[in-house]
């Protein structure tokens, strides 16, 4: 689970997971999202869904980001 932090612009969904995800792609997450894997608050969302602080994502083990992991 991420928690979103203070953020200096409104940010989607698809792109935080792109930063904080390395190794996933963003039609990866989108395609996960739509599926109803990636969770907001407890709650599916839209790929196109902007975030706020204190925002709580739920997304499911991705196997690439298994490969790529420290």
């Amino acid at each position: 689970m991420l928690t979103v932090p203070i953020l200096e612009k409104p940010t989607r969904l698809d792109h935080y997971l792109v930063a904080n995800l390395p190794g996933i792609s963003r039609s990866r997450i989108q395609a996960a999202t739509r599926e109803g894997l990636v969770r907001v608050n407890g709650k599916p969302v839209a790929v196109h869904c902007f975030l706020k602080a204190g925002d709580q994502i739920e997304v499911p083990a991705f196997p690439e980001a298994a490969a790529v992991a420290p």
